[in-house]
Order: C-alpha cells, then structure tokens, then sequence
C-alpha cells in the first residue's frame, strides 16, 4: 500500500497482489490519459488518497497499459450480469441479504421487474442517449452551454476491449425491458 497520501499505480502484474489481495478497502480508477472526464477526476483521486492514507487503497489503472485486468472487470461485471439475470432462485438470496429484502416472495418480485433491466454490454446508441440526457439536465442547471455540441461519448469507452471481450466469454446481450411499474 502506499502510505505517501499519492494515489497507487496498479497494474496487471500487481493488481491481484494490491488489489484483490489488500487487508484494506480499496477504490480503483480505471482511467486513461486520453480522457477528458478521466483527467477531471484525476484532482479527487489525488484528494482521496491523501485523505486516506494509511486507512484504505486508493490507486489507478491505466487502461490502455493494463488490458488484463480491464478485460478480467468486464469479465466479471458480464457473468454477474448474466447470473442475476438467469438465474432467479440463485438471486433471491443475494437479493434478502444485500438489499434487506424481508422474504423470498418479495425477493421474487423484485427479481422479475429487475431482471431484463440492465446488461454488461453498451450499445453504441444506447451509450450517446445516456450522455444527451446528461447534457440536457446539464443545460438546465446552466452548466453547459445550449449551443455546444455533445462529445463523442465512444471517446471514454474502451470499446476495443469491452466487445471483444464479451464477445470470447460468449456473452448473449441482454434483452433489455423496462420496469413494469
């Protein structure tokens, strides 16, 4: 752990050793240098370590430098993805002890209105709807200017490792419902 208050460099040689390995909370910013949003952040990060230094592990991973461990996340995101939505009976349990759901017929319940919500995978169109909304409640609260165009939100996506990636674990994309209620 670094103990100098400076975020940790993680890598793919490090990372199960600093990471999944450390006696203590840690936070990790899969970033890169060519992102905009990445280098906002990058001041909290700062601020994050130093504030808890010594009390938990705060550090970054390059993605570009570190495709494993990038790949093992969207590995891991995608079969939790694919558990929760296939496997209702294996789900409610995780459902009453995380979300203090009281008993199994309410955990059914949110299992089926939660089920077909959510996937692993981000389509391209689906990702640039998410960033115009943002753009519009950043309009209204004056913090972007109505003129200015949005970025190309493919720009802050890895996209190079996050579909192929899918793609060899045989990922099937989920149908995607909205809720019922």
């Amino acid at each position: 752990m670094n103990g100098n208050g400076t975020p940790m460099h993680f890598s793919d040689a490090t990372f199960e050793q600093d990471v999944l390995k450390s006696d203590k909370p840690v936070l990790v910013d899969f970033t890169a240098t060519w992102c905009g949003p990445c280098r906002m952040i990058a001041p909290i990060i700062d601020e994050m370590a130093s504030e808890y230094s010594g009390r938990a592990v705060i550090g970054k991973v390059d993605v570009d430098e570190n495709p494993e461990t990038v790949k093992k996340f969207i590995r891991a995101i995608a079969r939790g993805v694919m558990f929760y939505r296939d496997n209702k009976a294996g789900s409610i349990p995780s459902l009453k002890e995380h979300l203090g759901v009281a008993n199994d017929q309410d955990a059914g319940i949110v299992w089926e209105e939660t089920h077909n919500t959510m996937g692993a995978e981000l389509p391209a169109e689906q990702f640039r709807e998410i960033f115009e909304s943002r753009r519009i409640d950043m309009i209204a609260a004056k913090q972007w200017p109505p003129d200015k165009p949005l970025p190309d939100p493919e720009q802050f996506l890895v996209r190079t490792l996050l579909d192929p990636t899918l793609k060899d674990m045989g990922y099937v994309p989920t149908k995607l419902d909205a809720p019922t209620r």
